[in-house]
């Protein structure tokens, strides 16, 4: 009986012993592994292997397109900045250092820009009109490289601030330009090979003539304290607006500004308070 104890006791020993080594190895075995996959992990990062490869994505975009998105957008404000500024003061020549002048296309969106200036500027000194300020807020969208050339689109929303000559109350309206752009790319920036858009000015300015001096658009209207309409307008009225029998678009009346001038809202051409004859001529505009 005592022999048989020994052995179970000796039997049950060796097989916890067992178990230990087996467990043992286990855990060595796991610890190893973990090990050799921080080796790997490390080696990679030394090596910047994320850091360094121009082609890892972030979502749709690299970091080549965000980059040349950035460029385009502070170069589409800088111009949209200094056009703005040529509407207030007449100075143009900020503003024609962003076309190529020896390119068809890029003249022709300069010039396009010098009428709608002149168009502004003369319609508002006939109705005694100051433009205090126009600010431009842009997005774009939809950039694409083509290796010389960038094309997008940018959402323009454009603010302008007014006052009559004898009256400091200040008017806001605000419009929604799309524009559809191309720029060629130079050195270091880019200059307009193409800006097409929509326009609530283009019934008018499209052709508009102008009068350069040196490096200032003259005015080809005079100063009118007595300007009247001939129309008058009630909030609510519906107005068409139309090119030769068709219509263009329509307008709802709003309200009026400090001087009892017709305001409108048109989701057509995207306008906030806009002066209801703005790029129009009133034989042009009916009342439903």
């Amino acid at each position: 009986m005592k022999i048989l104890k020994n052995d179970r006791y000796f039997s049950n020993n060796l097989k916890n012993f067992l178990y230990f080594i087996a467990y043992s190895i286990f855990i060595i075995t796991i610890f190893f592994l973990f090990a050799l996959n921080i080796s790997k992990t490390s080696n990679l990062t030394s090596n910047n292997y994320y850091l360094e490869d121009d082609s890892f994505d972030v979502g749709s975009f690299n970091k080549n397109t965000i980059s040349l998105e950035l460029k385009a957008t502070e170069f589409i404000n800088d111009l949209f900045s200094d056009r703005n500024d040529a509407f207030l003061t007449g100075y143009i020549k900020d503003l024609s250092r962003f076309y190529n002048l020896t390119h068809t296309n890029s003249t022709y969106s300069f010039n396009n820009e010098l009428k709608r200036i002149a168009y502004l500027r003369d319609w508002a000194i006939e109705r005694g009109v100051i433009f205090t300020s126009i600010t431009s807020n842009v997005k774009i969208k939809n950039l694409k490289d083509n290796g010389d050339t960038i094309t997008f689109k940018a959402d323009e929303n454009c603010e302008f601030n007014y006052i009559y000559y004898d009256d400091n109350t200040e008017n806001t309206f605000n419009v929604n330009l799309i524009h559809i752009l191309s720029l060629n790319k130079l050195d270091n920036s880019f200059e307009i090979e193409k800006d097409y858009y929509l326009d609530f000015l283009n019934n008018t300015s499209n052709n508009y003539t102008y009068n350069l001096n040196g490096g200032h658009l003259e005015f080809s209207k005079s100063f009118n304290k007595n300007f009247t309409l001939v129309n008058e307008f009630n909030i609510g009225d519906i107005l068409s607006y139309k090119k030769f029998n068709f219509v263009d678009h329509k307008g709802v009346v709003c309200g009026y500004d400090s001087k009892n001038y017709p305001l409108i809202n048109s989701t057509t051409i995207n306008s906030n308070n806009i002066p209801f004859d703005l790029g129009w001529k009133e034989k042009n505009i009916y009342k439903e």
